[in-house]
């Protein structure tokens, strides 16, 4: 590994902190609202109400995974259930508890970013720059998984903190065991965490040999009770939903990807100069640099192959944002080695960077303080509406209602009886069939039904969404979305609205 330089003369720290000031900034613009958001009753995504039914449900000893026929499915590995049931147990309210998770996800996330660059031989200021690009880029591209009830953060928690442990203790036999152990509890809890761990085991093969069969002991012995322990929650149904239905576009994949790639590029282009020295001079590169190009490479692959599937949000690429962070402070590190540049009025050529880099990522932020004060005020009238509407779903539900915005359901304290989103994907597959879902509807089968806005019952539903528009009624707007009750229920269901007024 390099060494790490002593430090930057005073000069040029100050130049640092200049460049590194106005990132911090950004990341307090972009994470001003979904902290705000906390512990108000204010719905922030559809993931949030579903995982908390789940972790309900764990909780209450129900079974998690409920076959191909249902109109509940649970795609997501179990772990992460129990862990937000948990810690509901204490605050009474697993929507918050997920929150708090997310929270402390991030915060495990940004650490263990400092902690690998600083075992990969980084410098001190590479270090702490890792660690900024990490949270401001978290706090702007994916804003809506922070602070939010879905166990992304936790699952990159649990992996990176495997990968910190693994190089801050050189490989040892203990840090094996933990490293694998981390890993394994952070593929149980979400989707599509492996890219990190296929790429640490290849390297474990071929810069630690001697050390791979207790990783690979460790990793297969976890695979399988992690496996049990699944199969426990839902019999061989975990298998089959693990991978449910789900309708894929190829051209919007490809699109997601560009404009995602696009947002990142300030961050991937610092990334690419170390390969674009190593190129150039044809020196070897250093182990950190090394390490990261394949996870860089197959964390994009991923992203793009995941992000055509229907409902699939710009987490699938948190992996590479991570890459790109821990790159990017490879890259400024290179430039902050080189000695001051005539050109730049004795300037460090990597202070320049950061510098330019900071300024631009705090004017990107500065256009949205306004948007952002705006939502933060706007906090208290959300959360009003939602306790309206929370109330209309007690009042008209008998214990039947079905919530697009499915956190409202649940702090209704609503029975989970549709997974508009899931059971929507399985229509639209042809998975079921779509004549009991227009049966249900024309019956009035479900006594209230909340959705974010009239448009979006073609979306959840497919071709089941138009008997909403045949048989139900909007009683209810707000900002919270609309609530719908069959046509035949109207005068009950306009006396219990006009009490709320």
């Amino acid at each position: 590994m390099r060494p790490s330089p002593a430090g930057l003369s005073p000069a040029r720290a100050r130049g640092f902190w200049l460049g590194a000031s106005p990132v911090l900034f950004a990341a307090a613009v972009g994470l001003a609202l979904p902290l705000a958001s906390l512990f108000r009753l204010v719905p922030r995504s559809y993931n949030e109400g579903w995982n908390a039914y789940w972790a309900m449900i764990a909780w209450q000893g129900g079974t998690l995974y409920q076959g191909p026929d249902s109109v509940l499915v649970n795609n997501y590995p179990p772990l992460s259930f129990y862990l937000v049931g948990l810690l509901g147990f204490f605050t009474g309210d697993n929507v918050v508890a997920g929150r708090l998770i997310s929270v402390a996800g991030l915060a495990v996330v940004t650490l263990a970013v400092h902690t690998w660059l600083k075992a990969s031989g980084a410098s001190r200021e590479a270090c702490l720059a890792g660690a900024s690009f990490c949270v401001v880029t978290f706090a702007t591209f994916g804003q809506g998984y922070i602070a939010t009830n879905d166990p992304q953060l936790l699952g990159h928690a649990f992996v990176l903190g495997g990968l910190a442990v693994l190089w801050r203790y050189r490989f040892s036999p203990t840090a094996l065991a933990a490293g694998a152990t981390l890993m394994l509890l952070g593929v149980f809890t979400k989707h599509l965490m492996f890219p990190l761990p296929i790429v640490t085991t290849v390297w474990i093969a071929i810069r630690h040999r001697r050390r791979m069969l207790t990783w690979l002991g460790v990793g297969v012995a976890g695979v399988v009770v992690g496996s049990a322990l699944s199969v426990l929650c839902g019999g061989t149904r975990f298998f089959q939903e693990l991978f449910s239905a789900r309708a894929y576009s190829w051209t919007f994949g490809l699109s997601a990807t560009l404009l995602d790639c696009g947002m990142l590029l300030p961050l991937l282009l610092l990334a690419a100069l170390p390969y674009a020295r190593a190129l150039r001079s044809k020196e070897p590169l250093a182990e950190g640099p090394r390490f990261l190009l394949p996870y860089l490479l197959l964390s994009l692959c991923v992203g793009a192959l995941a992000s055509g599937g229907q409902g699939i949000a710009r987490n699938v690429f948190f992996d590479l944002v991570i890459a790109a962070s821990l790159a990017a402070a490879l890259g400024l590190d290179e430039m902050l080695r080189l000695a001051p540049s005539p050109r730049l009025r004795g300037v460090s050529p990597g202070v320049a960077i950061l510098i330019l880099l900071g300024f631009g990522i705090a004017i990107n932020a500065l256009v949205t303080v306004p948007k952002t004060w705006r939502a933060i005020r706007a906090l208290g009238a959300v959360e009003h509406d939602a306790r309206q509407t929370m109330e209309l779903i007690t009042r008209l539900g008998q214990g039947r209602a079905v919530c697009e915005t499915l956190q409202l359901c649940y702090w209704a304290r609503a029975p989970f009886t549709l997974d508009l989103f899931n059971y929507g994907q399985k229509l639209e597959t042809g998975l079921l069939p779509v004549a009991p879902c227009v049966k249900a509807l024309r019956e009035g089968a479900y006594p209230v039904l909340q959705l974010e806005s009239p448009e979006a019952r073609t979306v959840r539903l497919g071709d089941c969404g138009a008997a909403i528009q045949q048989y139900y009624i909007v009683i209810w707007r707000s900002r919270v979305g609309t609530v719908l009750v069959p046509r035949g229920t109207l005068d009950r269901a306009r006396a219990v609205t006009g009490s709320l007024r």
